[in-house]
């Protein structure tokens, strides 16, 4: 299995849900994935649980962000099923 590493999921976000890079250009607050959007949104996950963790090097409110939005997008695919 390939590494996974900060910049390919980076990649695999601006290829796959490109909303979400209009979001961050344009300093939205919020932000919604639709169910079409569900096996990317997974793939997500996937990716982000495969990163080892000594390449995660965040301060704490911006990984608290990304387990929180991780969360989200899993409670998000649970309600989808």
């Amino acid at each position: 299995m390939p590494r996974v590493v900060p910049s390919e999921i980076v990649a695999f976000i601006d290829k796959t849900i490109q909303a979400a890079r209009r979001q961050l250009e344009s300093n939205i607050k919020t932000f919604s994935i639709d169910r079409p959007q569900q096996f990317q949104c997974a793939a997500l996950i996937d990716l982000i649980e495969q990163m080892p963790s000594e390449l995660l090097v965040l301060p704490i409110d911006r990984y608290i962000e990304l387990v929180t939005a991780t969360a989200a997008i899993k409670f998000a695919l649970e309600v989808w099923v």
